[in-house]
């Protein structure tokens, strides 16, 4: 089952809303850390379906948490979109945490990951391609 229609499941089960357990991250191993990308993604499937967070969870991401998320591979980029898809099929594309997940997109974009690399070697890359020059 996809991570986005799991929310509506775990939200008919009291219980698992209490005690909703998906980090590995956190050094207390019985509770979500709340800032790991897995946190906040699972904490934005609750959001993205029109649902609250769970109270193991909670409270909801700010703007500059979900800004500021390292998406550190492409299946955690590929899980933002699905996320921002399924907000729009539920009616929740108006949401504020929507345009601050678009924003995280961007910033984990490839083009900001190579800017960021080079400005940790002390570079300046380029943001556009040179031009070709026709000789």
């Amino acid at each position: 089952m996809q991570r986005h229609l799991k929310p509506a499941l775990v939200s008919r089960w009291p219980e698992a809303m209490n005690e909703l357990r998906v980090c590995y991250e956190s050094p207390q191993r019985d509770r979500n850390c709340g800032a790991c990308p897995k946190c906040v993604m699972t904490k934005l499937s609750f959001m993205a379906s029109g649902l609250p967070v769970p109270a193991s969870l909670a409270p909801e991401p700010s703007h500059a948490e979900i800004v500021g998320l390292r998406l550190r591979s492409e299946w955690e980029r590929g899980t933002a979109r699905l996320l921002l898809e399924h907000a729009r099929v539920t009616g929740e594309a108006a949401a504020p945490w929507r345009s601050a997940l678009e924003l995280c997109l961007m910033r984990n974009g490839p083009l900001w990951q190579r800017a960021l690399a080079a400005a940790l070697v002390g570079a300046e890359p380029p943001l556009v391609a040179p031009p070709r020059t026709t000789r």
